[in-house]
């Protein structure tokens, strides 16, 4: 919640900055640019991504366990809120899902992998038209890794509901993101579809957790990588 907190905070306060620096009349009204009467416009969005990412060290550990190694084309799930003031400064909030993989060991053990993150970005757009936004950005955020390990056991007697037990061990690989890309955004009356590309830097330390300890002897997985995003939306102008 701290980390949702200081996003929105930073989106709030870019508003602001974004505000000021746009050219206004000399009463002070802001002015359009290209002529336009839309001043501030919504964007409500989803969208379907691909993120590479360097699975190596922990595929090592999937390979250990004879699983399926994980496939570094890392499929996500995701929607965006944001605005753009005067067909200009643009700026929102990301947030996404990793596809979950699970893999089965026997009857006895399940690991389920999967993530999710959450990213602030600010930018401009360049195109001078209303229907076209071709808008780089930059931006940070926060994602993080789970790695769930899932075991049944036997505790004796007939194999029944009272005579098991479920144990879990979750691993976690938290992490600070930078992001810089360009997002292309075709506008048809209220609805946009769009597409978008970048590449995410990974600041923070690469080792897992458990319990909120890092793992000294465990895999170290990077969260940075190129990604691809196609996406729809509507938006709202006023």
């Amino acid at each position: 919640m701290k980390t949702l907190a200081t996003l929105l905070l930073i989106a709030i306060t870019t508003m602001g900055i974004a505000q000021q620096t746009i050219p206004n009349y000399d009463d002070g009204r802001p002015m359009p640019r290209g002529g336009y009467n839309d001043v501030f416009a919504l964007h409500f969005e989803g969208h379907y991504g691909i993120q590479l990412m360097d699975y190596n060290a922990l595929n090592a550990q999937y390979l250990s366990l004879d699983l399926q190694p994980l496939d570094e084309r890392q499929v996500f799930y995701g929607g965006h809120f944001g605005g753009t003031l005067n067909e200009s400064a643009s700026m929102g909030i990301n947030f996404f899902l990793l596809e979950k993989n699970t893999q089965q060991i026997g009857d006895s053990m399940q690991v389920v992998f999967g993530g999710y993150g959450i990213k602030t970005s600010i930018g401009g757009d360049l195109a001078p038209m209303e229907f076209l936004e071709v808008v780089p950005y930059f931006g940070y955020g926060f994602s993080r890794l789970k790695l769930t390990q899932t075991t049944i056991r036997n505790d004796g007697g007939n194999a029944g509901f009272f005579q098991t037990r479920q144990e879990e061990i979750i691993n976690r690989n938290p992490a600070v993101i930078l992001d810089v890309g360009i997002a292309n955004r075709i506008n048809i009356k209220f609805i946009s579809i769009g597409i978008r590309g970048g590449y995410q830097i990974d600041v923070s330390n690469k080792r897992w957790r458990y319990d909120g300890h890092r793992i000294s002897g465990g895999p170290k997985t990077s969260l940075s990588g190129m990604y691809g995003i196609i996406s729809a939306s509507f938006f709202i102008r006023s």
